[in-house]
């Protein structure tokens, strides 16, 4: 505000935080002199805390993972790097299902082989899930039974 009714001049900096979307309203009263703003928080949706577990994995580990608000994910893609950089395999929706919103673990997950079904050695392998204008990246450890 820069001048109210009776010439006075009123300044308000506000810089608030809102953890939940949702419609707000502001309600100013000065003497004789009253406003009301109303206005939506919408967060961005952002995926985070992504893990494999179980991690080191034998046979099998899915991935853990939290979606803010907004639609579920279908059309993703999850790579598999080896400690060399070596792209070993490439996952998807139909290997993981969707990415829901919320704290979820896939549905699918990765079974330590490689894209032509072939076991990999025991080690480290890099995933990159690329989501949302991020580039999520993690390790995980592949112990053979």
């Amino acid at each position: 505000l820069e001048k109210l009714g009776n010439g006075r001049k009123l300044s308000i900096y506000w810089q608030p935080f809102f953890e939940q979307e949702g419609t707000y309203k502001i309600q100013l009263n000065l003497d004789s002199y009253s406003e009301s703003w109303v206005f939506e928080v919408i967060k961005p949706q952002k995926l985070t805390r992504v893990l494999n577990y179980p991690n080191p994995f034998s046979s099998f580990t899915q991935f853990h993972y939290t979606l803010s608000a907004g639609e579920n994910i279908d059309q993703y893609k999850v790579q598999i790097f080896s400690i060399t950089g070596l792209l070993v395999r490439q996952l998807s929706q139909e290997d993981l299902g969707s990415l829901v919103v919320g704290t979820n673990l896939t549905v699918g997950g990765w079974d330590g082989k490689d894209t032509f079904g072939d076991a990999l050695a025991n080690g480290i392998y890099i995933y990159k899930l690329a989501i949302l204008n991020q580039n999520i990246l993690g390790k995980m450890v592949l112990i053979s039974p």
